[in-house]
């Protein structure tokens, strides 16, 4: 779907106030998990999202580089692709997934 910036910006509102998306919103950093930018090579987090919204990375759906969707869905695999299946934080990224996913359709 196309979505315009301020579709875009409400979207990630209602993501932010989600339940599991606390380990989301700010990218980890180097104190958190030390080895993390040598497993994932391409980071990304809410906040991030949200500086390229509103850059106007994502106008009518459209980013340089990716879309909004490809951003928040690398949200979730950088997660799944980091932590164990079952831990906290991949159960965390699956059910935030779903939220992305019902947030987007709505």
């Amino acid at each position: 779907p196309r979505l315009t910036t301020r579709q875009v910006l409400r979207v990630l509102d209602n993501l932010s106030y989600h339940a599991d998306a606390g380990p989301f919103k700010l990218p980890v950093t180097r104190k958190q998990a030390p080895d993390y930018r040598y497993v994932i090579k391409r980071p990304m987090a809410l906040s991030d999202v949200r500086t390229r919204a509103e850059a106007g990375d994502y106008l009518d759906g459209v980013a340089s580089g990716g879309s909004f969707l490809e951003d928040l869905s690398l949200i979730i695999s950088n997660a799944l692709t980091y932590n164990p299946p079952g831990s906290q934080i991949s159960d965390m990224a699956m059910s935030l997934q779903g939220a992305m996913r019902e947030a987007v359709a709505a």
